[in-house]
């Protein structure tokens, strides 16, 4: 705790049944940790520099690496709405495995018999592994600035996507990069 003068930790621990409990140096913990964070920082980076928009970027490694340092990963199941037409564009997205279909909600001239706006669902493509959409969470000036997603993306399989949130484009990535995502986010329209 920061607030121990001896740098041993304060809290109470309370076990409600048998248990084991394993104590590890504070050296032998910060070691281990700074392996395995330098093992995925790795991983994500390899993954950047194989995507379909990254790779054609003369960015070095350590620009590579404030974009991927707080990259999320995440698992979705077949059917998962990744990302809906309309909602608040909070995220950067790169499809690692899997696929995905793009769809976009488009308003007839002509209404409907009940005096309604009609709307058809229209397919514009396919997303595989190593595509990046979202770009809408970088456009703006400022990170207060409010974006919405003209499209909607489902998963057609299983899929795990890497996210950038629109907070980290905008305070924690390289300047560089930064002006990079949002030039893109005026030219894909998702």
């Amino acid at each position: 705790s920061k607030d121990s003068k001896d740098g041993k930790r304060t809290a109470t621990i309370v076990a409600r049944e048998m248990s084991e409990f394993l104590v590890i140096s504070k050296d032998v913990y910060l070691e281990k940790l700074s392996k395995y964070q330098e093992m995925h920082l790795r991983e994500r980076v390899s993954l950047i520099q194989n995507s379909n928009v990254f790779r054609t970027l003369p960015w070095s490694t350590k620009v590579l690496q404030t974009v991927c340092y707080p990259m999320e990963r995440h698992v979705y199941p077949l059917d998962t709405v990744l990302l809906k037409q309309g909602t608040k564009a909070s995220a950067l997205y790169m499809l690692e495995r899997g696929e995905a279909n793009v769809f976009k909600n488009i308003k007839l001239e002509k209404l409907g018999d009940d005096g309604k706006p009609q709307f058809v669902n229209m397919p514009l493509g396919r997303l595989g592994p190593g595509d990046c959409f979202g770009f809408r969470a970088a456009a703006g000036d400022t990170y207060g600035a409010r974006t919405r997603h003209n499209v909607t993306i489902v998963s057609t399989s299983p899929v795990i996507v890497h996210s950038l949130t629109r907070y980290d484009i905008f305070n924690r990535i390289d300047p560089t990069a930064k002006a990079e995502l949002r030039r893109w986010s005026s030219t894909y329209e998702d």
